[in-house]
């Protein structure tokens, strides 16, 4: 009985996403929709904190972000 397995590519729709929350100021905004009371937030208290694949086994974090420590 063949199967017929379709190796689906699913970091093409996250590049999209990557690309754009580099930016604080859509980090900004992001936060701000997710918390709408947080409206003392400003570029300045976020830090990215996404990690490339450098020492990992093939495991790392697409999009990190810290807002004020």
């Amino acid at each position: 009985m063949p199967t017929d397995k379709k190796i689906v590519k699913r970091n093409v729709k996250d590049s999209v996403f990557t690309n754009l929350f580099q930016d604080t100021k859509y980090i900004v905004e992001l936060y701000k929709a997710l918390h709408p009371e947080a409206d003392y937030v400003t570029e300045d208290m976020i830090e990215i904190v996404t990690l490339k694949n450098i020492l990992t086994d093939s495991l790392y974090n697409d999009l990190g972000f810290m807002m004020d420590d």
